[in-house]
């Protein structure tokens, strides 16, 4: 008779016979131990590919405040009244078209 291992709990003394066709069972745990280590890495990975946008955002947000505070702030004065007459508005067009492409040619 072979003794049990302790993590099956069983009570002091107790006499249990053990199998040796029964060690193939611990042995069949370790393709499943495989697996999920492999699926935790795949889940690892995977949150860490989402963090990555997120972190983009946060920066992208930040650019963002940033300009509106500093160099932003005039420009939305200049742009907050209309212009009076025609040539003026042209010019305010092509300021805005500007800062526009700008604006989505920096964008990933």
């Amino acid at each position: 008779m072979t003794t049990i291992p302790s993590f099956f709990c069983f009570p002091p003394g107790r006499e249990v016979s053990w199998k040796p066709s029964s060690g193939s069972v611990f042995e069949m745990r370790i393709p499943g131990e495989k697996a999920n280590r492999k699926r935790e890495q795949l889940s690892y990975d995977r949150m860490s590919s989402l963090g990555l946008p997120t972190h983009m955002t946060l920066i992208e947000s930040m650019e963002v405040l940033s300009w509106l505070s500093q160099k932003g702030e005039a420009t939305l004065k200049r742009h907050a009244q209309l212009a009076s007459d025609l040539r003026a508005f042209k010019r305010q067009e092509q300021e805005f078209e500007k800062f526009y492409f700008i604006s989505m040619s920096t964008r990933r």
